[in-house]
């Protein structure tokens, strides 16, 4: 490809004049009904896996076996992946409308404020073993976002009644560095307050990102804004990978802002590194859990090229529906991986297997969430 999409997505891309902000949600209306009942079904098993499972007290299973069909759950319940999945029952209730759905998460984020929160001052950490994790916070304010997006004002108000959602935002600028090494320090003990400035995640300054547009969106507070549009500036700067996170954030900060050629160039490098390796993302032991992020970047990218106002590649959508395919072609008790029917357990049914490698032939909940939340965004933007 002589011009590389970047390039001719800038080139294409202006500026455009007279923006105005589009608060709906935006459906594809490229999807056909039947598509859309299929892949409806497909959400529901996915999720119905996780809930059928939880326990009494809200923890969701992080991980099965195939072999055995033996439940995994973490002490660390309201990790990283464990509160994302929190935020995918929330979606998954916005565009299925099921009760239990709603209810369990409910149950889930319940378990996360009472048992996990952790304050430090008026900061507010979400913590397990005196440890905070950048992401963490970041992931548990996009749940409550989640919340809010299916909650009326009265619920939202009641669940944020001493500020929870600001508390929890505050605590990450609060783990801003001043060193120059990097913008945020990626976790910290709240007991002290003691920071680890060793440790990084890649995916960190994209979930949290993405949080403080959420923040902007949940209290209308210019603050946030600004935040964003500072830790966005900043990680302009940054190599380009293929970033989920950022992409999702991407997508939040098209309804805000018009858009511009650096952003504009970025989400166009992430959706070039993703195509010019689709053939690796689908080989038969790639992971459905890296895959489904994938899916993820390239569906929020699309959402904020459409509302932007910007063309999409012509292979854009036909991509992300081999993805769908793929991924969902794991999904038990039907498969692609050889596993008969009879043979799987039925703990197991609506589970998304790994990957088809013998060492792989489990269940994880990041992967139900990826998928889950890739698929959703495609569907209802």
């Amino acid at each position: 490809m002589k011009k590389t999409l970047a390039l001719a997505m800038i080139l294409t891309g202006l500026i455009a004049s007279g923006y105005t902000l589009k608060m709906v949600f935006y459906r594809s209306d490229k999807v056909p009904s039947g598509y859309q009942t299929w892949a409806e079904q497909t959400v529901r098993a996915a999720m119905v896996y996780l809930t059928n499972k939880q326990a009494a007290d809200g923890d969701l299973p992080y991980q099965l076996t195939l072999d055995d069909g033996q439940i995994d759950y973490r002490s660390s319940t309201c990790s990283v992946r464990n509160v994302a999945a929190v935020g995918a029952l929330y979606n998954s209730y916005r565009l299925l409308r099921d009760q239990n759905l709603l209810e369990a998460a409910n149950k889930g984020l319940k378990l996360c404020l009472d048992d996990y929160l952790i304050a430090r001052g008026e900061l507010l950490y979400l913590a397990s073993d005196d440890r905070a994790a950048l992401g963490g916070q970041a992931l548990l304010v996009d749940a409550i976002y989640k919340m809010y997006l299916v909650s009326d004002p009265a619920s939202f108000r009641s669940m944020n009644d001493n500020q929870i959602v600001q508390r929890l935002g505050q605590a990450m600028i609060e783990m801003k560095r001043t060193d120059g090494v990097r913008y945020f320090y990626h976790s910290l003990k709240p007991s002290t307050g003691e920071v680890d400035p060793e440790e990084f995640v890649v995916y960190f300054d994209g979930e949290t990102l993405m949080s403080f547009w959420e923040l902007y969106e949940m209290t209308g507070n210019e603050y946030w804004k600004n935040e964003a549009l500072g830790l966005n500036q900043y990680m302009q700067t940054l190599p380009v990978n293929e970033d989920h996170w950022y992409a999702y954030s991407v997508r939040l900060m098209s309804r805000h802002v018009p858009v511009d050629n650096l952003s504009l160039a970025r989400v166009g490098l992430i959706l070039q590194m993703i195509e010019g390796n689709h053939a690796g993302h689908l080989r038969p032991a790639a992971s459905t859990i890296s895959t489904s992020t994938k899916l993820e970047a390239m569906t929020a990218i699309r959402v904020a090229l459409k509302n932007w106002g910007q063309e999409e590649p012509v292979w854009l959508e036909p991509r992300i529906q081999e993805y769908i395919a793929w991924i969902a072609a794991h999904q038990l008790p039907k498969n692609i991986c050889g596993w008969k029917e009879d043979q799987v357990p039925t703990i197991l049914y609506g589970g998304i297997l790994t990957s088809c490698e013998k060492e792989m032939t489990y269940v994880r909940i990041d992967g139900q969430q990826h998928f889950v939340n890739g698929l959703i965004t495609y569907l209802l933007g």
